[in-house]
């Protein structure tokens, strides 16, 4: 909010990740008119391929923002996708929900064996990996088949990035960790 409020320009509130346990700035639209709060089907929906999101913000708002969009920068089957899937909520609570137990399993897993990792209100968790560094993990687990993502820069090459996969995936990565 204290952005919204000290900005002269559009402030965005990008809120892919939401649904996994954050806090939403959606009821804040309507308080400031410079704020828009933009979602993604990608993640609690499962629906990545899709490329689809939404945005919330005061309607002159919304509108200004359409003048400066693609004319055909959605397609059909996105928009019916898109529908469907808000048609069916209870199937996204369900989706995020299981992930959330997911994460937080495995999370508690990989700490009680030793590893550092941060907490997490997104689909992905940061597991630390100081001692073989991000590089040597990324290696060992991507010649298993395990792929997850290692940033070669100096503030983040000491971890790894872990999306949440589904439950046999997740078990496969603790055991991999600790052999």
């Amino acid at each position: 909010a204290s952005v919204a409020a000290a900005a002269e320009g559009l402030v965005v509130s990008d809120e892919a990740y939401v649904d996994f346990g954050g806090e939403s700035a959606l009821p804040l639209v309507n308080e400031y008119p410079n704020l828009v709060v933009t979602r993604s089907f990608s993640k609690s929906f499962s629906l990545a391929g899709v490329r689809l999101g939404l945005v919330f913000g005061r309607p002159e708002l919304v509108e200004e923002l359409i003048k400066v969009k693609d004319s055909y920068n959605v397609s059909r089957f996105a928009i019916a996708a898109g529908i469907a899937a808000l048609d069916d909520m209870e199937w996204m609570a369900a989706n995020t929900a299981k992930v959330v137990r997911t994460r937080e399993r495995v999370i508690g897993l990989l700490r009680r064996s030793g590893w550092k990792v941060g907490d997490s209100a997104a689909n992905f968790f940061w597991l630390d990996c100081a001692e073989e560094g991000g590089r040597g993990v990324y290696e060992r687990l991507r010649a298993e088949g395990v792929l997850v993502r290692f940033f070669d820069v100096p503030r983040l090459a000491g971890g790894v990035r872990i999306t949440v996969g589904d439950d046999e995936q997740m078990d496969r990565l603790v055991a991999l960790l600790n052999p």
